[in-house]
């Protein structure tokens, strides 16, 4: 990766001395590598991003997808890095970004606050217009949900959510709204207790705003539980007045996302400071998340 950083910087900052690089938590989306440089006597660090292997499946050019929607975004008044270049040639181009001063918080030693910022930031992005020529790039619509050539996972209760989402239409009774797609706490940057950037938009969509909420709520049940999930959802709700009739169809929806891999997801807890977020314990609040989604849908 340095000696492609070293051709990178030719183009991006001619003349610049590179000091030092090292790895970045990027999971599966995207391959992150902060680097330092000297010029003119100034330090300054940014950040290479060389979209994965699953954003180009998804996406013919996602490098220049993500740095025209981070633009946008920024335009917006939306906290999120900053792009600065992109490559324009080669096989799988990367693009580079602003540092941002922040790391992921999982332990908030103010946990209301954390879920008052949280909250006011999936508020805030669902109030984006989204008649933005720029945000049209994004798919419009989540799909129906694949299964990827797999089997069903029955200790999540697979087979039974997904007969119940087949059996009906999606409800979308909110407007189309910009939705993140993968707004965990580990897409969130703070510092001295401040949210100052959400990261990693590559899953970004146009879609009902419930979608993102789910997803948000099963976070927090494997984080907190479910007092913190729902009042996060309270905070949101006081914040946008969204029709949450159908909230229990999008959680039993989100339920879905780690049914292939929820192993995999675990892995990645001891590395932001939370070992104690294992596989039995994400499968044991999975299991509540999904027999509350059904009692209400059945109510």
């Amino acid at each position: 990766m340095e000696s492609r950083l070293l051709r990178v910087l030719d183009q991006f900052l001619p003349g610049a001395r590179l000091i030092r690089s090292w790895p970045l938590r990027g999971g599966i989306s995207a391959q992150m590598t902060a680097f330092e440089v000297e010029r003119a006597g100034k330090v300054e660090r940014f950040v290479a991003r060389l979209p994965g292997e699953w954003s180009w499946k998804e996406n013919a050019n996602p490098t220049q997808s993500e740095f025209r929607l981070l633009t946008e975004l920024r335009s917006m008044g939306i906290v999120c890095p900053e792009p600065v270049f992109q490559e324009t040639e080669g096989h799988r181009p990367m693009y580079i970004l602003k540092y941002i001063e922040g790391a992921v918080e999982v332990q908030p030693k103010d946990r209301g606050s954390f879920l008052r910022q949280y909250a006011t930031a999936l508020a805030r992005l669902h109030q984006t217009d989204v008649s933005s020529p720029q945000l049209q790039i994004l798919p419009r619509l989540l799909p129906a949900a694949s299964l990827d050539n797999r089997p069903l996972n029955d200790k999540l209760r697979e087979p039974e959510i997904r007969a119940i989402l087949d059996s009906c239409p999606i409800p979308r009774t909110n407007g189309p709204v910009l939705c993140h797609g993968d707004l965990w706490p580990g897409n969130l940057l703070w510092r001295g207790g401040e949210l100052v950037a959400i990261i990693d938009w590559e899953e970004a969509l146009i879609e009902e705003p419930l979608w993102d909420l789910s997803i948000c709520r099963l976070d927090l049940h494997w984080l907190f539980g479910s007092q913190e999930a729902e009042e996060f959802t309270n905070l949101y709700q006081s914040l946008t007045n969204v029709d949450l009739s159908h909230l229990p169809y999008w959680d039993l929806r989100a339920s879905l996302r780690p049914m292939a891999n929820i192993a995999g997801w675990a892995a990645g807890y001891p590395g932001i400071g939370r070992s104690d977020i294992t596989v039995d314990h994400m499968e044991y609040q999975h299991g509540l998340f999904v027999a509350r989604a059904l009692r209400e849908l059945n109510a």
